[in-house]
């Protein structure tokens, strides 16, 4: 597969008092601030929090008095966990055969009930909007054929978000009670040995 790479990569941070240093936001909490800065938006929403950038200014929910600062950067380097990745992807699992042998959806179905499930599991955890954002993402391929579906589920799995170590967490215990919700997911990104765990680590550092 040959995914395109963006020439540079954006990140935003927040200043905490405690410890004094720049932390980096999560990397669809980027997107989403991102996406408002580059349209000209005064202020977006995050799960957690809310942004501020016409102050360059984030908000926490809970507590309104406890304020950030935050910047932009480019062109930054991050380093990369392998143990992130699920080996379990290479193999069989309980949550992806069963979902696959009660289902038969062509393409588009498969996308469309990965999608919902993805929202469904976000809203349990609190993360509505990070859930929202890959939905819109792996919908936007819904059309598309099996190999460039496959790389978008890649990509969206190999995003810091909730998603990977949620789907990690399913598949190492084979977690029947998710086959619905992160089934469809899983099975898009296995597809039967389309793309094996190297792939996906490759995938991962040449985005970085």
């Amino acid at each position: 597969m040959k995914p395109k790479y963006p020439s540079t990569r954006i990140c935003w941070y927040y200043y905490q008092n405690s410890p004094t240093e720049w932390e980096e936001f999560a990397d669809i909490e980027c997107e989403i601030i991102e996406n408002a800065f580059k349209n000209q938006r005064q202020r977006t929403e995050l799960d957690l929090s809310m942004i501020d950038l016409e102050r360059s200014i984030m908000t926490m929910k809970n507590d309104q008095s406890k304020q950030y600062s935050i910047k932009r950067m480019e062109n930054i380097s991050k380093q990369l966990r392998k143990e992130r990745f699920c080996p379990i992807l290479e193999h069989s699992s309980e949550v992806i055969n069963d979902w696959d042998q009660e289902n038969g959806f062509a393409l588009p179905q498969s996308v469309e009930h990965a999608a919902a499930g993805i929202l469904i599991e976000g809203e349990k955890l609190g993360y509505s909007n990070e859930a929202q954002w890959i939905a819109n993402h792996l919908l936007e391929v819904k059309h598309n054929n099996k190999q460039e579906i496959g790389e978008r589920c890649i990509a969206l799995y190999t995003r810091d978000c909730f998603l990977y170590k949620l789907l990690n967490k399913t598949l190492r215990e084979d977690d029947l009670d998710k086959h619905n919700t992160l089934g469809p997911f899983a099975f898009l990104l296995s597809f039967e040995g389309l793309f094996s765990l190297s792939d996906v680590y490759r995938y991962k550092k040449k985005r970085l």
